[in-house]
């Protein structure tokens, strides 16, 4: 098209020399004989009648270019700072998952020893049950033992029984108390044997 044409015309004669310039334009050129100067005559061309829009074409097209260009280095720039902080983020939370794993750790080891902890006081509270029981059941068999014998020595006495059924420790001092008379008399007993050993020897 003719304005793509006069465009890249117009940009490259901006940045050449003027006569130089001129020439990528078909131009009519007259010579005055008396002053011997050369005279560019674009007026005869239809086609440079655009050449003002499409100078202010090609200014809006540059000003768009730079403005993209500004939008592009913007966006670079916001694009670098957002990695970095993306990069801090990123190495904050592999420092704080790491923190949380090295904690999970440790609460692991912990929750391992109150567990080893747990089956050692299991298997020492199954023991004193077991202990427990096994010395409910001798006191069961000591009570009624003691009973028995409450029993049999109030009824050799030929008394009552007034002791509480229960009060195993009141039947204990009464089969003591039962116990030491029962001494002192074979003690006599046998005092009195001695003496009639004696009487028959002599």
């Amino acid at each position: 098209p003719l304005s793509a044409c006069l465009s890249l015309r117009l940009s490259l004669s901006l940045s050449l020399p003027l006569p130089l310039s001129l020439s990528l334009f078909p131009v009519y050129v007259s010579s005055d004989a008396s002053g011997g100067s050369l005279e560019y005559n674009v007026s005869g061309d239809s086609r440079f009648q655009e050449l003002p829009d499409v100078t202010s074409r090609y200014q809006t097209l540059v000003s768009t270019r730079d403005a993209l260009l500004r939008v592009i280095q913007d966006s670079h720039d916001d694009l670098k700072r957002k990695k970095k902080l993306l990069s801090k983020f990123v190495e904050d939370k592999n420092d704080e998952v790491l923190y949380y794993n090295n904690h999970l750790a440790e609460l692991q080891s912990r929750l391992d020893m109150a567990q080893s902890q747990s089956l050692k006081w299991d298997a020492q509270w199954t023991h004193i049950q077991n202990t427990a029981a096994k010395k409910t059941l001798l006191l069961g068999t000591v009570k009624m033992a003691t009973l028995n014998l409450y029993y049999v020595v109030v009824n050799y006495l030929h008394e009552q029984p007034t002791i509480a059924m229960d009060d195993t420790i009141q039947q204990f001092a009464k089969i003591e108390e039962f116990t030491h008379y029962i001494q002192s008399v074979w003690d006599e007993v046998m005092s009195e044997a001695r003496k009639a050993e004696a009487h028959l020897v002599k």
